[in-house]
């Protein structure tokens, strides 16, 4: 089995004794979850290692640069939990990222107790473009969203095509598996959708006549006379309290 050094300032000589006791859980706790990983990994997959050594630096630059004043022992509750499903999503980077800042965050008296159990569940249940989706909206202050209706011509009435259409993640411009990545961020308590409420600045929705989805709408109501228009239910997409919590955490 490859032998754990991590976290090596904290169980130096010249480190405090609460800087020892720390580094001491730390590396027991990482011991006990990945103690068989490095060894089967070796033999198996050389890209996983890699991923297990990028996770092993990227926590011991973020605790190391923990001011020494503001260490504080984590709780178990937090640390153990974390680190235990952190092995199953190490291999993708940005959820190994949500799990590292919220180990370096449990030690650091500053953000200790801004830390909650229920953060590793958010993490457990996020998708790697629910992560990325939940970025750029912690970035942009209240994103538009829409929904895309199609008027009944002889009724009062109105028929959703596509909802949760959402724009500002540029390397996504999948509309199916981004409302579905929201329903999840929404489901997780991170995110608030609202489309009873829309942005002041109306050129920002300008964009979403643009899209394939809406030309789809266009090309029904001109070959269905059921159909008189194509109408965009305006929308916004906000983090919630407990999301901002999660955010300042984790990303």
């Amino acid at each position: 089995m490859t032998e754990i050094n991590l976290f090596p300032k904290f169980v130096d000589e010249a480190a405090s004794p609460v800087a020892k006791r720390i580094g001491s859980t730390l590396s027991s706790v990482w011991d006990i979850v990945f103690g068989g990983v490095d060894s089967y990994a070796e033999r198996k997959d050389y890209i996983r290692v890699q991923k297990l050594d990028n996770f092993k630096q990227e926590l011991d630059e973020k605790v190391n640069n923990i001011p020494p004043e503001n260490l504080t022992e984590p709780k178990l509750h937090i640390l153990g939990p974390t680190i235990e499903a952190s092995k199953y999503y190490f291999e993708n980077d940005e959820l190994r990222q949500m799990f590292s800042n919220l180990v370096a965050s449990s030690l650091n008296i500053k953000t200790a107790k801004d830390t909650h159990p229920s953060f590793v569940e958010i993490i457990k249940q996020l998708s790697p473009l629910d992560a990325m989706n939940l970025k750029v909206i912690s970035q942009v202050d209240k994103c538009p969203i829409v929904e895309y209706k199609i008027k009944l011509t002889e009724e009062k009435g109105e028929v959703t095509l596509f909802t949760n259409v959402f724009l500002e993640n540029k390397q996504v411009n999948d509309t199916s598996l981004n409302a579905t990545s929201l329903d999840n961020l929404y489901r997780l308590g991170v995110i608030k959708i609202d489309f009873t409420r829309y942005l002041t600045n109306h050129e920002v929705y300008n964009k979403f006549k643009l899209t394939p989805e809406y030309k789809y709408c266009e090309d029904i109501v001109l070959k269905d006379n059921s159909y008189n228009k194509v109408d965009i239910q305006k929308g916004i997409l906000d983090i919630t309290p407990f999301g901002s919590s999660f955010i300042k955490i984790c990303l």
